[in-house]
């Protein structure tokens, strides 16, 4: 996450959240290490600091499913 561009359009409180260890969307604090289903969804909390459920919300829950 690129600070300086986030705090330019606005996303300063945020910026705040992230920061203090806690998701920009719903404010849950997070663990990284309990936290997320796999090591994409660590990827993703580390560019936007979403929280696994926030992710799933707007990416969809994409688990594997044995067939």
């Amino acid at each position: 996450m690129n600070k300086k561009i986030m705090e330019a359009v606005g996303f300063k409180k945020e910026i705040e959240k992230v920061e203090h260890g806690c998701c920009p969307f719903c404010n849950k604090k997070i663990d990284e290490e309990k936290d997320f289903r796999d090591s994409l969804s660590r990827k993703e909390f580390k560019i936007s600091g979403l929280c696994q459920n926030c992710q799933d919300k707007i990416f969809g829950n994409k688990t594997r499913r044995n067939k």
